[in-house]
């Protein structure tokens, strides 16, 4: 099996505290003394914190304290002002695991390891990558959703469970619920805590790290004698760049091989696909708000373009190896103002924004994402430039090829799944989605080894030492501004071993020369 890799990180507890909240906590901390002592320092079969066996011990958080109560979410964690705090190599909210990127019993041996493009796979890998992810669809994660806002210490909470892959989902849906809000906006942006600013990179970093690691958690108590070499693939779409017709997001799932029937466009995934018998969402079409875990949304939905896809007339482009040459030149990781209105800076380039338009032509263009009918403040005189998508961005619109009216029109038909931004985890093609642009990121990295996380981020829940919502045991957006290999995985964009030679002024005329080519 080719699906391994890893990631390993020192974790940073000092936090804010709040006056109401909801979030995601584990259930081991959920029992009234727990919740009335606001601490989650669990009990094991080392002791408390795995004490006993120095992995760790009870301690108090560092709270840099606030009273704010705008959003709950930027106080995050909400209910414990004590934690356990792990020493060496351990990790976990009690200490039992290993720190990402180490394995054994005592947490010694560490290793990175490659993870693989879905381009190399063959039918055992897709079989075993997707038996994988439908356990991980009914394997408790540990973790329950806090279904209220409520205040710390009180010791009844309404709790849902979560299972590893509805964590993934519910985890992203918290941190985004009001990315395509009409109504709760800051400065005229919507507010997000996982896109459009700086911490873009280092929260779905830690999102894929984080689900890999639990994925070998989960293959460990299955007492498969490898699960430390699991590793999430990624998908390079470069190579659909020249597509025409079909997509990845059927060919890749849904192979064109005996067995296994073809997933129509614009149709939901059913019984008969690579997912299983039926791939139930949850969270979906949930706008602002705090998502039930337990409610079924519906089954999922792709649009992927073709010529005969109901969902779309457009075919916009896959970004190409010529835009990815552009983003691994620019020199600044981000630029103020830190936040949806920025020009220029590697995140934007990736994130959201690949180049300008008029907003005339932006109107008529699908890969533009200045909506006037979602975004008031899109300009309106046609001399006036607007932004056209960046590769993350794009990639959520090219697999949902949906209306972005939808908000408006209440219609979640018109779209795949994917272009729910906040639910778009609920498509497994997220997952290699973005593992593509964490390994553009790891790429860049290399280019810019002395590059820095901003320092003066003002934008909620992107600042330097903010921790990443929701995510306990806790993690700073700098904690994951760090090398893959010093997080215990690679990715390698230019195949064989890491490509650290090229050297920055090559990388700069030939980023220079693609730019050229696409204008």
């Amino acid at each position: 099996m080719k699906i391994l890799a890893f990631l390993g990180i020192v974790i940073f507890f000092a936090t804010t505290f709040s006056q109401y909240g909801h979030a995601q906590i584990p259930r081991a901390c959920t029992d009234e003394a727990s919740l009335r002592d606001l601490t989650c320092c669990p009990t094991t079969s080392n002791g408390v914190c795995g004490a006993v066996a120095g992995r760790g011990a009870c301690m108090d958080l560092q709270l840099p304290h606030s009273n704010t109560t705008t959003d709950v979410r930027r106080n995050w964690p909400h209910y414990f002002t004590r934690a356990c705090q792990c020493t060496g190599n351990f990790s976990g909210y009690d200490c039992s695991r290993c720190k990402f990127g180490h394995y054994g019993a005592d947490c010694s041996r560490y290793q990175v390891l490659s993870r693989p493009s879905v381009a190399d796979f063959d039918v055992t890998d897709w079989d075993d990558y997707n038996r994988i992810l439908n356990l991980t669809r009914t394997y408790d994660s540990g973790y329950v959703a806090v279904l209220e806002e409520t205040y710390p210490g009180n010791t009844s909470l309404r709790t849902a469970p979560l299972t590893l892959y509805g964590m993934l989902i519910w985890s992203h849906h918290y941190a985004a619920k009001d990315s395509q809000s009409l109504e709760l906006r800051v400065n005229g942006a919507p507010l997000d805590y996982a896109h459009t600013a700086p911490g873009f990179n280092t929260w779905h970093r830690l999102q894929s790290v984080w689900f890999e690691w639990e994925i070998q958690g989960m293959l460990n108590s299955m007492a498969d004698p490898n699960y430390h070499m699991f590793r999430l693939p990624w998908w390079d779409w470069r190579r659909e760049s020249q597509m025409t017709t079909g997509l990845g997001a059927d060919d890749l799932f849904v192979a064109n091989r005996a067995g296994y029937s073809k997933n129509v466009s614009g149709r939901p995934v059913v019984a008969g696909d690579l997912f299983g018998e039926g791939w139930e969402t949850m969270c979906w079409f949930r706008v602002g708000q705090i998502c039930d875990p337990t409610e079924n949304t519906g089954l999922l939905q792709r649009c992927p373009f073709t010529g005969t896809n109901p969902c779309s007339t457009s075919n916009p482009d896959w970004p190409s190896a010529a835009d990815v040459l552009t983003a691994l030149v620019i020199p600044e990781f981000d630029v103020a103002p830190y936040n949806i209105q920025t020009v220029g800076g590697y995140r934007t380039f990736v994130d959201f924004q690949i180049g300008t338009v008029s907003v005339e032509d932006c109107r008529d263009d699908r890969q533009c994402r200045c909506v006037p009918s979602l975004d008031p403040s899109c300009a309106t005189n046609t001399a006036e430039p607007t932004q056209k998508s960046g590769m993350h961005l794009l990639g959520h619109i090219i697999m949902g090829q949906g209306d972005f009216n939808f908000r408006l029109n209440n219609d979640m038909s018109t779209i795949g799944t994917i272009e729910d931004v906040a639910a778009s985890p609920n498509d497994p093609m997220f997952i290699l989605h973005h593992n593509m642009i964490d390994c553009i990121f790891i790429e860049w990295m290399r280019r810019f080894p002395n590059a820095e996380y901003p320092m003066n981020v003002s934008t909620v829940g992107h600042a330097r030492d903010g921790f990443i919502i929701p995510f306990f045991p806790l993690y700073t957006n700098n904690d994951l501004f760090v090398s893959a290999e010093e997080l215990g995985y690679s990715c390698n964009l230019f195949g064989g071993a890491v490509n650290t030679s090229m050297s920055v002024s090559l990388l700069l005329i030939l980023g220079m020369l693609a730019f050229a080519l696409t204008q």
